[in-house]
């Protein structure tokens, strides 16, 4: 099956594998992917963007002063746990989110 490129409709190029997913390259304009769930024509849940952006507000409003990355890094993927967030799935996230914006 042919991946189709998001921006331009063109078929995308399978260039290698990756670890856990492969990585697409689209020739025509440039668009290339490692994530696996980009080209699910949307399987996940669209819901979950407005639940954890409401969740990521609650918890922004406690610690105002602290940039976005900076409230990622130190309350929802801290440093001392060895995460990598980058294949986090979303519904860890939002439970990580949850969690620190409910601590008193």
């Amino acid at each position: 099956m042919t991946k189709q490129c998001p921006d331009c409709k063109t078929g995308m190029e399978r260039i290698r594998e990756l670890k856990p997913q492969p990585y697409y390259y689209c020739p025509k304009c440039g668009w290339e992917t490692v994530m696996f769930g980009v080209f699910t024509n949307g399987s996940k849940d669209e819901k979950r963007i407005k639940r954890i952006c409401e969740e990521l507000e609650r918890l922004w409003k406690r610690y105002p002063d602290q940039r976005l990355g900076q409230l990622l890094l130190n309350y929802v993927f801290p440093p001392g746990k060895k995460t990598d967030y980058f294949y986090t799935e979303d519904d860890e996230t939002e439970k990580r989110i949850i969690k620190e914006a409910a601590r008193k």
